[in-house]
């Protein structure tokens, strides 16, 4: 899963997942996740509420899709929420440019195919 906020994200979010997996020599399917209703917060400098928001959503993706093998926090300000989603059992992953290969590598199944 990749959780964004900016509707003018995720074709880059996309882009930049799918280059780093043909670098690890795997394929990936992602859920591309929009917390838009966060962004106000943010705005408003409210990190509780951003926070709050970017779990709200990403907690009823997984109700609706299930559990994806690991969650990408794209950009590098929703890393709020990162402590708040532990309890999901899943690795929470921010900072696109830093972490991205990482997730890959950690998300990576025995079949070389990701849900994400």
């Amino acid at each position: 899963m990749a959780a964004i906020c900016l509707e003018s994200t995720p074709n880059a979010t996309l882009a930049l997942l799918e280059d780093c997996s043909k670098k690890v020599g795997s394929s990936i399917s992602t859920e591309l996740v929009l917390c838009d209703t966060a962004w106000p917060h943010f705005e408003a400098g409210d990190m509780t509420n951003f926070s709050n928001e970017i779990c709200k959503v990403i907690r009823q993706s997984i109700a609706n899709n299930g559990t994806p093998n690991c969650i990408v926090l794209e950009q590098n300000s929703m890393r709020v929420a990162t402590n708040t989603l532990g309890d999901l059992g899943v690795p929470i992953l921010s900072s696109q440019m830093l972490e991205t290969p990482k997730v890959l590598a950690v998300a990576a199944s025995p079949s070389g195919n990701l849900k994400l």
